[in-house]
């Protein structure tokens, strides 16, 4: 957890890794920095990933975090009462579908998602193409990060 103002919300991170990579620790560098700039209390939350964790793993995890995080904000580090959600690539993922689930809670104030995985790879996209070997995340990588993850589940 990283402290911030009491006057301002506590923001809670999801990391990004495609869902099958990356953790607290990678992470944060951004979140100490994203700390210090906003004067916010951030806490990152961990999330189990796939493929030992498939869908909706990772969901449930940000939601029953979000949920713990918010029934007990009181007692935690420096905030205002509010909430914002934000996560980058498919912690942005998780940082939407969490707050489409919580469409009644007060306390939420926002959302932030940085470049988030929103949609499922399709060969035709203009960007699979134009970008299919450009490193690190080619179009064959992109598409293993989701058909990890979706363990066979058809996307939505």
């Amino acid at each position: 957890m990283y402290h911030g103002s009491l006057e301002r919300p506590l923001i809670i991170y999801f990391h990004g890794g495609g869902w099958t990579i990356g953790d607290l620790d990678t992470h944060h560098p951004f979140c100490l920095h994203l700390a210090n700039q906003t004067r916010c209390t951030v806490m990152s939350v961990d999330y189990r990933l796939a493929p030992e964790h498939p869908f909706p793993t990772a969901h449930n995890d940000a939601l029953a975090a979000s949920r713990w995080i918010i029934d007990n904000l009181n007692a935690l580090a420096p905030n205002n009462g509010e909430v914002v959600i934000a996560g980058d690539s498919a912690g942005g993922n998780l940082t939407l579908a969490t707050a489409a689930r919580l469409p009644d809670e007060p306390r939420l104030r926002g959302c932030l998602m940085m470049y988030p995985a929103i949609q499922h790879y399709h060969a035709a996209m203009r960007s699979y193409t134009e970008h299919a070997k450009s490193g690190p995340l080619t179009t064959s990588i992109m598409r293993w990060f989701t058909d990890t993850y979706l363990d066979g589940l058809a996307p939505a």
